[in-house]
């Protein structure tokens, strides 16, 4: 049943993510065995990469669970250069981020395209429309961008 890598007629102890020499793909595995059942963010040589199946997947971009946080994944890594404000490419929400990963624990303003935004929890405030105070000063919202 499982996939494994042979070398020489025996399973290697190849861990994480391992380069196949027969393709241009990368596997995620223990002890030589291609991890099927893993699908999620790895570490590897200091960088973070998506894995679909025990496969890297450079296909994919979008927002990516893991370890209590959202990441922005795009061909198959965390994307460390993404900072503010970015729409999910795979719906219709907006996250603030910095280094690529969505920062949860902000609530403010974000700037976008010479426009401000209301951002809550990391997430554009969408549905918000009221008065926010930011930096001693008072904004009006409407649908999460400021006016006026």
């Amino acid at each position: 049943g499982a996939t494994r890598f042979v070398e020489n007629g025996t399973v290697p102890d190849l861990n994480g993510l391992v380069a196949d020499p027969a393709s241009s793909d990368w596997y995620f595995c223990s002890n030589g065995v291609v991890r099927t059942d893993v699908t999620q963010l790895v570490l590897y040589d200091g960088a973070w990469f998506y894995v679909v199946g025990g496969k890297l997947d450079t296909t994919y971009a979008g927002i990516v669970p893991y370890d209590g946080g959202l990441f922005v994944v795009g061909a198959g890594r965390i994307m460390t250069e993404v900072n503010g404000l970015i729409q999910d490419p795979n719906g219709s929400g907006w996250y603030f981020c910095a280094n690529g990963q969505v920062q949860n624990q902000y609530s403010g303003l974000a700037l976008y395209d010479e426009h401000w935004f209301y951002v809550v929890e990391g997430r554009l405030a969408e549905d918000f429309v009221g008065d926010v105070q930011y930096d001693g000063a008072w904004f009006h919202v409407d649908h999460g961008m400021l006016v006026g």
